[in-house]
């Protein structure tokens, strides 16, 4: 069962860097981005099973920061290689706030 969620959130996932594409090659709203939060949520809840009940909620958030950031981080740093070489100026006042995976606020 988890396998075929797993297809789901790769197509949505999907959908959501097509629309996000430099070119904008689909539109397809808001909805992928709803479908693939909340279902996220439910592989996350279904993978840990009867652990949820053990496990605190600082060791959750320690283990899922520690399962992100480091490849933001990686994505990160190639961005601003990436602005480098093709001589683009790097924005430091929105790179900054980027690094603490606060660029939506």
């Amino acid at each position: 069962m988890i396998k075929s969620l797993q297809s789901l959130r790769f197509a949505f996932a999907l959908m959501i860097f097509l629309h996000h594409s430099a070119f904008n090659l689909a539109s397809f709203g808001a909805f992928p981005v709803s479908f693939f939060l909340i279902l996220s949520g439910f592989v996350m809840m279904k993978g840990y099973g009867n652990r949820i009940d053990s496990i605190s909620y600082d060791d959750f958030i320690k283990r899922r920061v520690l399962r992100i950031y480091p490849t933001h981080l990686l994505c990160l740093i190639i961005a601003i290689v990436v602005k480098f070489i093709i001589s683009a100026p790097i924005e430091w006042w929105k790179t900054l706030p980027c690094l603490f995976l606060l660029q939506a606020w």
